[in-house]
C-alpha cells in the first residue's frame, strides 16, 4: 500500500474529501484515503514467518479497514511439526460501508436516506427501492476464459450493464475470451460450439477493450446468441483462416464475404494476428473485409 507501483494491485489509493454530514457520520476527519478501485486479487497470503500465514480472503475489505484505522484480523495458519496445516485464528472483519465507485448510485441513496430522515417520519420500503433493476431486465451470465475476472466486474459496475460473471461455463450465457486463446480452441471452448451461448474475443486483457466488448454483448444478447447466429459466426472465422491461406499463397489480396461490425472486428483481429494487412470495403449491408498480401511490422 505504501508503494506506489504495487498499490495498484490492491485497487489504488486517492485522497477523498468527504462533505461535512459524510464526515460527522464517520466521525472522521473531511479528507481522507479511499480505495479506488477493485483490487487485482481476491485473495492474499501473507508470510508472518517459515510456518506461518495470514490469509485474508476478502482484500478489498482488508485494505478498506486499514485505510480506516481498522487493524485487520485474518486467518491464521500454522504448520506443526507432524506438518499438518492448523487454522489458530479465523478472519474477522468488520461491517465497512463499500467505497464510493462501489456504490451503484450514490445520488439516489442519498435521497433515499433523506427520505428516511423526513419529519413526517419514515416511508414506506416500497417508496425508497429506486435502485431496484426491473423485473423484465435480462441479467446475461458471462463466463470469463484468459479474461480478468475483476476488470469484467468493473466494467460491468460502471456500464451498469445487466450481466454478471459466472464461473459455471454450462450454465454461462456468454463467453469472453482473450483472443489468442480462441484463437487455439480449447476444449472448453468447443464444447460451446452449437448451444446457445455467444463468444466474443477480446483484443488484450485491458480494461477498455472488455469494455467494449462488453457493450457489444449487452447490446443484443438475445439474437447475437442464437444458435444460427454461432454457426454463421464460426463460418465467418473460419473463411478467414482460409483467406489468409490464400493470400500467402498467391501473394495478391483477397476479400471475405460481407458481415456485421462484430464479426468483421473478430475477423480483423485474427488477421493481424498473422502479421498482415487488411481494409474495410463496401458501405452496409455489403461491407466487408479485404486481406492484403503485405506483411506486417
Amino acid at each position: 500500500m505504501l508503494n506506489p507501483s504495487l498499490a495498484d494491485l490492491i485497487g489504488g489509493i486517492q485522497a477523498v474529501t468527504l462533505s461535512d454530514a459524510e464526515a460527522q457520520r464517520r466521525g472522521t476527519q473531511k479528507t481522507v484515503l479511499e480505495r479506488k478501485a477493485p483490487p487485482t486479487f481476491d485473495v492474499v497470503i501473507e508470510l508472518l514467518d517459515y510456518d506461518r500465514l495470514a490469509v485474508h480472503h476478502n482484500v478489498q475489505k482488508t485494505v478498506d479497514m486499514i485505510l480506516r484505522g481498522v487493524p485487520p484480523r485474518p486467518e491464521i495458519r500454522v504448520r506443526t511439526g507432524q506438518g499438518e496445516v492448523e487454522v489458530v485464528q479465523e478472519e474477522q472483519t468488520a461491517d465497512l460501508a463499500d467505497p464510493a465507485f462501489n456504490q451503484r448510485f450514490p445520488a439516489l441513496a442519498r435521497a433515499s436516506r433523506a427520505k428516511l430522515n423526513h419529519p413526517d417520519g419514515p416511508v414506506a420500503p416500497k417508496e425508497v427501492e429506486i435502485a431496484r433493476p426491473p423485473e423484465s431486465t435480462v441479467v446475461v451470465k458471462i463466463f470469463p476464459y484468459g479474461i480478468a475476472r475483476t476488470r469484467l466486474e468493473r466494467a460491468i459496475r460502471e456500464k451498469r450493464a445487466p450481466a454478471i460473471v459466472t464461473s459455471d461455463i454450462e450454465g454461462a450465457d456468454a463467453v469472453m475470451a482473450i483472443r489468442s486463446t480462441y484463437q487455439n480452441k480449447p476444449r472448453k471452448i468447443k464444447e460451446m460450439a452449437g448451444k446457445n451461448v455467444r463468444t466474443v474475443v477480446v483484443r488484450s486483457n485491458t480494461f477498455a477493450n472488455i469494455a467494449s466488448a462488453l457493450e457489444e454483448l449487452i447490446k443484443n444478447p438475445g439474437d447475437a446468441g442464437s444458435p444460427q447466429q454461432l454457426k454463421m459466426d464460426e463460418k465467418a472465422l473460419a473463411e478467414v483462416q482460409a483467406g489468409i491461406d490464400t493470400v500467402l499463397a498467391s501473394n495478391k489480396p483477397f476479400e471475405l464475404a460481407p458481415q456485421s461490425a462484430t464479426v468483421r472486428k473478430a475477423q480483423f483481429q485474427i488477421i493481424e494476428s498473422r502479421r498482415l494487412a487488411s481494409e474495410a470495403v463496401g458501405e452496409d449491408p455489403n461491407r466487408r473485409v479485404r486481406i492484403l498480401p503485405v506483411k506486417m511490422a
